[in-house]
C-alpha cells in the first residue's frame, strides 16, 4: 500500500491506495480534479524511480507506470497539489513501451524523465509543465544509454539524480556497462556526469569481480560545522551484485563523495574550453563565419566537442573529455594546430554508434553541426575521382556516406548524400577552393529541414538550392527521403580529413579545431 497524501501520520483525510489493482475506483475519492483522471488508464504499477520534492513550492513528485486500454504501458508522474490534498496525474506520458521511469527537477519547475524503453535504450523527457507536455530529449541525453551490450530488452534500473557542483547545475547517471563473458553478458557499473550537453563517464564504481543490476544514488547534503558554509556535499550508491550460484542478489553499499572532487575538475575543464571558444571565435574576429547572427553567447550552446591540439599516434582527443577520436594512416601534427593527413588510408573516425551500448553522440541521428578549419595543402591529382574531406557515414553493411563535402582537381567542392555526388548549381568564386588557404567549413544535417553546407559563411548547399536543381517533387520529398534513411540504420561515426577509402596519393589537408554542435 501506499500513501496518497504526503502529510502526517495522524491526517484523518489521509487515504492510501494499493497498486496492482485493475481499476482507479479507490483513487477517484482522492483525485478531486476529475479532469486529471486519467481514464486511458486501466491500470496503474509500481514506478521506477524514488519521488522528489520541488525546490521552489515544495510539491511531491513521483514516477508511476500506467497499463494502458490497448495493453500498452507507458510513464508518467503524479503530483500533490499545491491547494488541497491529494495528486493529480501529469497530462501527458511517454511513448508506449517506455517502463521504469526515473525523475528529477532540472532548473525551476523543469522536470526531467529517464525512461527504459522496449527499443534497448533508456529515453529521456524533459518538461516545463510539470508533466503537461513531455518532449523526448533529442538534442541531449535520450538514447545514450543502452541497455544491454546489443541495445535489446528493458533492462534494470539505474541512478538518475541532480546536483550542484561548484555552483554548477549537473546530473548523474548510473549505469551497468555490459561485457560478454563466456556468452554470458556481465555488468560493470559504471557513473556518468552530464550537464545536459556533454557526457562524462566518471568511470567503473563497482568491484572488478561483481556482476551488477539496478542501482540508485544518493546525493546529499550533510552537516560539518567545522567547514566554511556548514555543510558538505556527499555522493552514494547501492547496487545489486549477482551472487555467484543460486541467482540472487546481495545490496553493495559505497561511498563515492571522493568523486566530486574529480567532477570538479571535469567541469573545469569544460569551463576552460568554453572560454578559449567565445576567446577564439568572438564575433568579429572572422573566425565564426558558420553562424548566420553572431551572439557571442551562443557560441558554446549546444557544443559537445573539440578536436584541436592534443593529440597521439592513434587518438585525436576530445577537449571536453568526452569521445575521443581514433586516428589511422599518415597523419601528423600541423605547425599551426591540428592535424595533418598525407596519402591513401589517412583520416580521423569519430564514433557516433560505433561506440556499442553508450552512444554520447546519439543526438547525431536527428541533428548536428559539424564545424572544422581546412587547408588542402596538395591539389589532387588531374583526372581524379573527387577526395573525401569530412562527413558522415551510416552502420548499413556498405558503410554509405550520408553525408559528406569532398574536394576534385578542378579545385570544387562536392556534396555527398546517400553515397552519390548532388548537383550544385554555379556560385561563382565563392564555389572553389585554392590551396593552403584556410576555411571554416560546416556540415549542418537537421532531421527535419534536410542538409546544408557553409564555406566561409557561403552556404554552397541548402533546400533552396536543391530546388534550383531539381524538380519540385524531389524538393518536397527531401526531408522525407533523409528520414526514411534514419529510420532504417543510424550513423556509425563522423570521418574527418578522409574517409579511410580513397586511394589517392595526392592527398594532404590539414584539419584543425573541429567542433560538434547537437
Amino acid at each position: 500500500a501506499g500513501s496518497l497524501i504526503p502529510y502526517d501520520d495522524d491526517d484523518e483525510e489521509k487515504k492510501e491506495f494499493k497498486w496492482g489493482i485493475k481499476s482507479t475506483t479507490n483513487l477517484q475519492g482522492v483525485l478531486k480534479d476529475h479532469s486529471t483522471n486519467p481514464k486511458r488508464f486501466k491500470q496503474f504499477l509500481g514506478g521506477g524511480g524514488a519521488g522528489i520534492k520541488m525546490e521552489d513550492d515544495g510539491r511531491y513528485v513521483l514516477p508511476i507506470q500506467a497499463l494502458k486500454n490497448n495493453e500498452k504501458v507507458v510513464s508518467l508522474v503524479i503530483l500533490a497539489k499545491k491547494t488541497s490534498y491529494g495528486w493529480e496525474f501529469s497530462n501527458d506520458a511517454s511513448h508506449e513501451g517506455c517502463i521504469q521511469p526515473a525523475v528529477l527537477e532540472w532548473r525551476e519547475k523543469e522536470l526531467i524523465m529517464m525512461t527504459s524503453c522496449d527499443d534497448g535504450s533508456r529515453r529521456v523527457y524533459w518538461s516545463s509543465t510539470m508533466g503537461n507536455l513531455w518532449y523526448e530529449e533529442y538534442d541531449t541525453l535520450s538514447r545514450v544509454w543502452g541497455n544491454s551490450l546489443k541495445r535489446t530488452g528493458h533492462g534494470v534500473q539505474g541512478g538518475f539524480v541532480s546536483a550542484t557542483i561548484n555552483g554548477q547545475k549537473v546530473i548523474l547517471v548510473s549505469r551497468p556497462v555490459y561485457s560478454e563473458n563466456h556468452k554470458k553478458e556481465t555488468g560493470r557499473l559504471h557513473l556518468w556526469l552530464t550537464d545536459m550537453q556533454r557526457i562524462y563517464d566518471v568511470g567503473q564504481i563497482s568491484a572488478e569481480n561483481e556482476n551488477v543490476a539496478a542501482s540508485t544514488l544518493l546525493y546529499a547534503t550533510v552537516e560539518a560545522p567545522s567547514l566554511e558554509g556548514g555543510e558538505k556535499k556527499k555522493l552514494y550508491c547501492s547496487y545489486e551484485v549477482a551472487a555467484a550460484e543460486d541467482g540472487k542478489y546481495n545490496i553493495a553499499f559505497v561511498d563515492l563523495t571522493e568523486k566530486l572532487e574529480d567532477m570538479k575538475k571535469v567541469l573545469a575543464a569544460w569551463n576552460e574550453q568554453d572560454a578559449y571558444i567565445v576567446k577564439e571565435y568572438r564575433c568579429g574576429n572572422g573566425k565564426n563565419k558558420w553562424l548566420r547572427d553572431c551572439n557571442d553567447g551562443e557560441l558554446t550552446k549546444g557544443l559537445v566537442g573539440l578536436l584541436s591540439n592534443t593529440s597521439t599516434k592513434n587518438t585525436w582527443s576530445d577537449e571536453y573529455l568526452c569521445v575521443n577520436a581514433t586516428v589511422h594512416g599518415e597523419v601528423e601534427s600541423a605547425p599551426d594546430g591540428g592535424l595533418t593527413f598525407k596519402g591513401p588510408g589517412a583520416w580521423a573516425k569519430w564514433p557516433v554508434g560505433d561506440m556499442g551500448q553508450t552512444v554520447p553522440y546519439h543526438f547525431a541521428n536527428s541533428k548536428f553541426t559539424l564545424v572544422a578549419t581546412v587547408s588542402i595543402d596538395k591539389a589532387p591529382e588531374k583526372g581524379s575521382s573527387p577526395i573525401p574531406l569530412m562527413g558522415v557515414r551510416m552502420n548499413d553493411a556498405q558503410g554509405t556516406v550520408l553525408f559528406g563535402l569532398s574536394y576534385t582537381h578542378d579545385k570544387e567542392w562536392r556534396i555527398i548524400f546517400n553515397g552519390s555526388l548532388l548537383t550544385l548549381p554555379a556560385h561563382g568564386e565563392n564555389a572553389g577552393w585554392e590551396a593552403n588557404k584556410e576555411y571554416h567549413v560546416v556540415l549542418q544535417m537537421d532531421y527535419n529541414d534536410g542538409l546544408f553546407v557553409y564555406v566561409n559563411g557561403k552556404r554552397i548547399y541548402d533546400r533552396e538550392l536543391h530546388y534550383e536543381v531539381e524538380d519540385y517533387e524531389d524538393y518536397e520529398s527531401f526531408s522525407r527521403k533523409l528520414q526514411k534513411l534514419l529510420s532504417s540504420h543510424s550513423i556509425s561515426h563522423f570521418y574527418i580529413g578522409g574517409d579511410g577509402k580513397s586511394s589517392s596519393d595526392s592527398i594532404q589537408v590539414t584539419v584543425s579545431n573541429v567542433l560538434l554542435y547537437s
